[in-house]
C-alpha cells in the first residue's frame, strides 16, 4: 500500500494561482445581453379624486397624454370616461373622474411612464395593461358580425 503525502501549501498555491490565470485568460466573462426595447400597445385607465371640472380634467389629460409623448410613445386613443361614483373611498373622496389612454410605446419606457404617475399626487390610482392589436382578418370579422347584430335589431323593431 502506498499512502500519497500531500502536497506542500506553497506549491497547491502556486498551482491554484496558475490555474487562475488560465481561467482568466482562456473565458471570456459573460455579460447578460441587453434586452431589446420591443414596441407594444398599451393601454391605461386613470383615475383622479382631485378633478372637480371639467376644465381640469382636460388639463389633467393633456398633462398624461405630454409625459407619455416624452416617453416617446404613440397615443392611439384618448378618452375621458368622465366623473363617477367610486365603489369605496379613495383618498377620503366617493368621486373620481377617470381617463382612458391607449399607445403605443417601448417596453422599458413603460416602467418609467408607471413611476411619474405614481409619484403624482393628482392621480389617485391608474392600470396599465399590455393590449394586443387585432389584425386585419379579426376586425372585418368583428365588423361582419356587428352588421349582422344591426340587421337583426332593425328587424325586430319593424316587426
Amino acid at each position: 500500500m502506498s499512502v500519497e503525502t500531500p502536497p506542500c501549501k506553497e506549491q497547491s498555491m502556486a498551482e491554484n494561482e496558475t490555474l487562475q490565470k488560465e481561467v482568466d485568460t482562456d473565458v471570456a466573462v459573460f455579460e447578460f445581453p441587453e434586452k431589446e426595447a420591443q414596441t407594444q400597445h398599451y393601454e391605461i385607465l386613470v383615475l383622479s379624486t382631485q378633478v372637480e371640472t371639467p376644465e381640469e380634467a382636460t388639463t389633467l389629460s393633456q398633462e398624461v397624454k405630454k409625459e407619455i409623448e416624452a416617453l416617446k410613445g404613440t397615443v392611439t386613443l384618448e378618452e375621458m370616461l368622465g366623473s363617477q361614483a367610486l365603489a369605496y373611498s379613495v383618498n377620503n373622496t366617493r368621486n373620481g373622474f377617470y381617463f382612458v389612454f391607449e399607445f403605443d410605446m417601448d417596453t422599458l419606457n413603460v416602467i418609467h411612464l408607471n413611476e411619474k404617475l405614481r409619484i403624482r399626487k393628482d392621480v389617485a390610482r391608474f392600470l396599465t395593461i399590455k393590449k394586443r392589436v387585432p389584425s386585419t382578418e379579426e376586425n372585418a370579422e368583428q365588423e361582419r358580425v356587428q352588421g349582422i347584430i344591426e340587421k337583426r335589431r332593425s328587424a325586430k323593431v319593424q316587426k
